[in-house]
């Protein structure tokens, strides 16, 4: 059979290839056209994700205050002040927190956001993944009359990608960088393995902090004051005979491994009195015998 057998509408095929072009080109159009966010949007949200293209509202978790983290309180302290020049307009440096993987890193990060909300500053995750627009997001941050903390969590800083698109946005200092950003990279790398000091690229962080591992008492005393947030009651003598134990499993102490306990144990708790509250049924067998 030869194509001038076939019987074809060309009309109407026409008409379905013009229509294709035409979505087509809205489809490019719409892709191309620079998101803008919605007048209310700070107002309603203090926390985003970067996907790449445009901000994500993200729920914010209720965290405590910087004061407030046992074992961190004086590096808390420092950070927030870095933080409070950058939100009242005076110089303020992009920050570097390293340390093991549970530790408060990310804890203290998100409460030195929640400090100065009210004071103007909004929270931008950015993943690694979204890394390679960078630019585009710097470019819309500028736009927006706020100050944004701009945070790159549990990054690989060795991975050279990284380390091109940031030091070649820093590498000058702030020359490059729009004055109502602030950047903090939190790594579980150790960043001073087998050395003193960081090396010298990273002097585009001015604020460098290790985050310190918890002993058995900053974390015993992590525990306690989680779990007195929860619920009051505990025999607090068999609550850290617990608590060891259950850090003893894992090798470690750690902020995770004490927040993780006392959900566990208030958990239980709760589920105790669920249980006790539920009327006892009893067999049909016994009710009949009761009957009879």
């Amino acid at each position: 059979m030869e194509l001038a057998d076939v019987d074809l509408d060309w009309e109407f095929l026409l008409e379905r290839i013009e229509r294709l072009i035409d979505l087509g080109e809205s489809f490019l159009e719409d892709k191309l056209q620079s998101w803008e966010p919605e007048p209310d949007l700070f107002a309603r949200f203090a926390s985003f994700r970067w996907d790449g293209d445009q901000l994500i509202p993200q729920e914010s978790d209720e965290y405590q205050a910087p004061s407030e983290l046992v074992g961190l309180e004086d590096l808390a302290r420092s950070l927030q002040q870095n933080v409070e020049q950058f939100v009242a307009g005076l110089p303020a440096q992009h920050m570097l927190l390293w340390g093991a993987r549970g530790m408060g890193k990310t804890s203290l990060v998100r409460a030195l956001l929640a400090e100065s909300v009210v004071d103007g500053l909004r929270g931008v995750d950015l993943g690694l993944d979204s890394v390679d627009r960078l630019d585009e997001l710097l470019e819309l941050l500028e736009r927006i009359p706020l100050n944004f903390l701009v945070v790159m969590d549990d990054v690989n800083l060795l991975s050279s990608s990284l380390k091109e698109t940031l030091f070649r946005r820093l590498g000058g200092g702030l020359v490059d960088w729009p004055r109502n950003v602030l950047l903090c990279l939190t790594s579980a790398e150790d960043l001073m393995a087998s050395r003193e000091h960081l090396s010298e690229e990273y002097e585009i962080f001015g604020v460098q902090a290790r985050i310190p591992s918890l002993g058995e008492e900053g974390y015993l005393a992590l525990v306690e004051r989680s779990l007195h947030q929860y619920a009051t009651g505990f025999d607090m003598g068999e609550v850290r005979q617990q608590a060891l134990q259950w850090a003893a499993c894992r090798g470690r102490f750690s902020g995770r491994l004490a927040r993780q306990f006392v959900e566990r144990l208030t958990s239980q708790s709760a589920l105790e009195e669920i249980r006790q509250q539920k009327p006892q049924s009893q067999p049909s067998g016994e009710e009949d015998a009761g009957e009879s």
